[in-house]
């Protein structure tokens, strides 16, 4: 077993768009993908693993929100048949409707519903956004 030594975030941004609630994801390759990309939260990260804050992966600074934005902020434990006593703070920041937010390449915003149907059709949607979505309900 691997015994880890802080918890790690995974984190939506949401934003009501045209009225419509949509999410922030990305696409991920990750050693072990049975496809080579699959969608994942707008955040995931473990913050010890990043030496300087100009190191931090985009949408990072967003864990520092006002308080008001966020929806959701649960610790989830992980496996723990592999990780011993391992947390993932899980986070929803819905942003105000007129905050704008510059995309990397990799990102694009969606709508829930969008994404629940991408998940059952295999592996499209990595294990910590479908963490997410099951707090989204």
């Amino acid at each position: 077993m691997v015994q880890p030594t802080h918890a790690g975030y995974a984190a939506f941004l949401c934003q009501r768009r045209a009225g419509v609630l949509e999410l922030l994801v990305q696409a991920r390759v990750e050693a072990g993908f049975i496809d080579s990309v699959e969608l994942g939260a707008t955040l995931q990260m473990s913050p010890p693993n990043y030496l300087r804050p100009a190191d931090l992966p985009p949408f990072a600074e967003y864990l520092g929100c006002p308080g008001s934005w966020v929806r959701l902020r649960a610790p989830q434990s992980e496996d723990g048949g592999r990780f011993y006593h391992d947390e993932t703070v899980h986070v929803v920041i819905e942003l105000p409707e007129d905050e704008r937010v510059e995309l990397p390449p990799n990102y694009r915003w969606m709508r829930l519903g969008l994404l629940k149907r991408l998940m059952r059709r295999g592996y499209l949607v990595n294990v910590e956004a479908r963490s997410l979505m099951a707090c989204l309900g």
